[in-house]
């Protein structure tokens, strides 16, 4: 008697459960990869929207900052405006006294009178200067953030970014355009304050005569400085030759 063959046929209804099988398990995964990059994606954009949110707040500041020095400097100049009336009616006043035949303030009194407003205007410039620094300072953490925004960015897909309308060179074109324009204000704010400090050193000359020779070589400078930064030199220090 011959041997039987085994029975090596394979159910199709088998076969048919097993792929069926198979591709569920794929898109399952599938699915669940879907799911974390969704996840993902998800966390990213709340933490742009965070970081948007503490920018957002952090320029407010800054706008309000600014308007504070904008009322300081406001004040400033009408406080100039009075202090140099003020000198021009006491210079009157003597000439009246002397006309009268009666003796006007002496002038150590005058001397006197002159380093009291030298001293005010001195703490206003001051002051000024201190707002034009802690301006800068402000640029230079606007500068950081918007450096934190590039890179969030930039992180971004390059497909994301073109989905959206945007390409890397526009992101940095127009962080360009607002480094220029900081530069700008800065640029500004220093040429405000030397032009506060030559007025000073022009005030300081009409007071105290014997020193005029040195405050209007000091004024020089500050506008000089003023009008082009680059030419900032030193106030305090004695000229050579």
């Amino acid at each position: 008697m011959g041997t039987d063959r085994p029975d090596d046929t394979t159910d199709p209804a088998d076969t048919t459960r097993h792929h069926a099988g198979h591709v569920r398990r794929r898109e399952g995964a599938v699915d669940e990869w879907e799911g974390l990059a969704d996840e993902r994606e998800r966390l990213a954009d709340e933490r742009e929207a965070a970081a948007d949110e503490r920018e957002s707040a952090a320029d407010e500041r800054e706008r309000a900052a600014d308007s504070r020095e904008s009322a300081a400097d406001e004040r400033e100049s009408v406080a100039d405006t009075w202090e140099g009336k003020l000198a021009a009616r006491e210079s009157r006043a003597d000439e009246k006294v002397r006309r009268l035949g009666e003796a006007p303030p002496t002038p150590r009194e005058r001397s006197y009178e002159a380093i009291g407003r030298a001293r005010g205007l001195l703490a206003a410039s001051n002051a000024r200067l201190d707002r034009s620094e802690a301006a800068l300072r402000r640029a230079d953490a606007h500068d950081e953030r918007e450096q934190g925004t590039v890179e969030r960015e930039a992180g971004r897909s390059r497909s994301s970014q073109v989905s959206q309308g945007r390409t890397p060179r526009d992101d940095l074109e127009k962080r360009v355009r607002r480094l220029e324009e900081q530069l700008v204000q800065a640029a500004s704010a220093l040429s405000t304050a030397q032009s506060a400090l030559a007025e000073e050193y022009e005030r300081l000359a009409l007071e105290q005569p014997r020193q005029s020779a040195e405050h209007l070589r000091h004024a020089e400078r500050a506008r000089r400085a003023a009008a082009g930064p680059h030419l900032t030199e030193s106030y305090g220090a004695e000229d050579e030759g």
